[in-house]
């Protein structure tokens, strides 16, 4: 496999004053899988939604022991958008899907950091329990939350696998209902931020952003001549 040799990188631990000159040479088809992500997520960025913001509210409103439940949810072309733009990160079979990348990024920049890093990207992405502030019980069951997303959107939006759409429907949970369909929204436009975090490693990687720091650690672009193989 042909190897191109990319920007040199420096990864630097500013809790421990710890510093690591790396070459990362991707080959030709990784250089593309990398630059095609990074287009998909200008694109992302770029779309209305992102840049303009959706509704996603929910408000109860508790009168003489009554419950009365308001959402503001985005409108039909808004999600329309949204899965457009998500389509390619969320499909694991896609090449520039976002497990697929991430798994590039963790080969080729194997520091112990960075790897966390990865790895809470990578939850986040799939909605993680430890990355959300709400917990979801329907008929006294608790409900996977990456799986509801998931079945939502394989069951009605990417596909229509009837199989999923029964199991939404066993486990009592209605799409159409506002306050589900709120939920998913918000795990929807959750998956955002670790595309991004995740897209501006990959920049720094193919030399087009200087430095991205991710906690204590920073990776930043060095000069060619410093580097060495770590």
């Amino acid at each position: 496999m042909c190897m191109i040799a990319s920007p040199a990188l420096r990864i630097t631990d500013r809790s421990t004053g710890y510093y690591a000159l790396l070459d990362v040479d991707l080959s030709k088809d990784e250089i593309e899988t990398c630059d095609r992500f990074l287009k998909q997520y200008e694109d992302l960025f770029a779309s209305g939604p992102i840049q303009n913001g959706v509704d996603c509210e929910l408000t109860i409103h508790v009168t003489d022991g009554k419950a009365e439940v308001e959402t503001n949810l985005p409108t039909a072309d808004e999600l329309d958008i949204l899965f457009q733009r998500l389509r390619l990160f969320v499909l694991q079979e896609e090449r520039t899907s976002f497990d697929n990348v991430c798994t590039l990024v963790r080969e080729r920049l194997p520091y112990p950091p960075i790897l966390q890093f990865l790895k809470d990207q990578h939850a986040a992405f799939h909605n993680n329990t430890k990355f959300i502030p709400w917990r979801l019980v329907v008929n006294d069951s608790d409900i996977g939350p990456e799986q509801m997303l998931n079945d939502w959107i394989y069951g009605y939006q990417y596909h229509g696998d009837d199989r999923r759409r029964d199991r939404l429907r066993r486990a009592g949970i209605d799409v159409n209902s506002p306050t589900i369909r709120h939920k998913l929204v918000w795990l929807l436009l959750n998956k955002h931020v670790p595309i991004r975090n995740l897209a501006s490693v990959v920049a720094v990687v193919r030399g087009l952003n200087p430095a991205f720091d991710m906690g204590d650690v920073r990776l930043t672009l060095s000069l060619p001549e410093q580097s060495t193989h770590a």
